[in-house]
């Protein structure tokens, strides 16, 4: 946990300055949210800030997640904004949370022959051009939040993978009997 510093408190407006020196002088400790998962919720906890990079993160796997707020020089608009930008985000973030989730469990350093399978089928999947590509890469992007096509995708990669793996068994001529 970081402590809050002085050197920041001039990048703070000045209306939540008085915030923010109490903080310090309390010794409060400010929570940093892992880049794993950021739910599309706002925070109303008085002296809270997003500031920089606090909404422009990216999901460690599949690096979803950019969806950055703009200028923040007029607080009341930005206030505006920002209560705009959560009813906006969320159903973005929770399918990129989702697509980011579900990534990480496959693409994870584990060697089973299971997961091993899933991860080619990924790869053969997202490179294989088309319709799976750019409709993967919409849904990477936060360009799509449409959990339809999520669930679409993720059953054609697992078909898709199915298919790799039966196709690669080889026959026996006890099989053909």
């Amino acid at each position: 946990m970081a402590k809050p510093s002085f050197t920041m408190l001039y990048q703070v407006p000045p209306k939540l300055r008085k915030i923010y020196l109490k903080g310090i002088e309390e010794g409060a400790n400010i929570k940093v949210t892992p880049t794993k998962r950021m739910p599309a919720t706002l925070s109303r906890k008085k002296g809270v800030i997003g500031l920089g990079d606090a909404f422009n993160m990216h999901h460690p796997a599949i690096a979803s997640g950019m969806m950055p707020l703009g200028n923040l020089g007029d607080t009341n608009k930005v206030s505006e904004v920002i209560k705009a930008f959560y009813v906006i985000r969320k159903p973005m973030s929770t399918t990129a949370n989702i697509l980011g989730n579900t990534f990480s469990q496959v693409l994870v350093a584990l060697t089973d022959q299971a997961r091993e399978a899933m991860r080619q089928g990924c790869y053969d999947y997202l490179s294989s051009g088309g319709f799976r590509t750019s409709g993967m890469m919409a849904l990477f992007g936060g360009m799509n939040p449409r959990p339809l096509s999520l669930i679409y995708h993720f059953i054609a990669i697992t078909i898709s993978t199915i298919r790799q793996l039966t196709l690669s068994i080889p026959l026996s001529s006890s099989h053909l009997a």
